[in-house]
């Protein structure tokens, strides 16, 4: 399913709502952008720490994004989310 940036920030703060103890914390990101083609890649490391048992998380996850118009608007959809499950220390 692709999800605009805002879908795709809003779906984030539900999932955290749930979880209300658990904090993520952005490390380093970055983006390979080809405006020509209208596609980029996000990384993003994250921390996630407050979980249950005192057990922090590492991940890294990559998103893919696509360029695309509908009736001359243009906008940023995600078309891609893979995420890799790092370390767990307890903390």
């Amino acid at each position: 399913m692709d999800q605009s940036c805002q879908e795709h920030v809003d779906r984030y703060k539900f999932v955290y709502s749930q979880a209300p103890d658990v904090f993520p914390h952005v490390g380093e990101t970055g983006v390979a952008l080809d405006e020509r083609k209208g596609t980029a890649s996000v990384y993003i490391n994250v921390n996630a720490a407050g979980q249950p048992g005192g057990v922090a998380t590492q991940g890294v996850s990559l998103l893919e994004w696509r360029r695309t118009s509908n009736d001359g608007t243009e906008a940023w959809l995600c078309v891609k989310h893979m995420a890799i499950k790092g370390l767990q220390d307890i903390v």
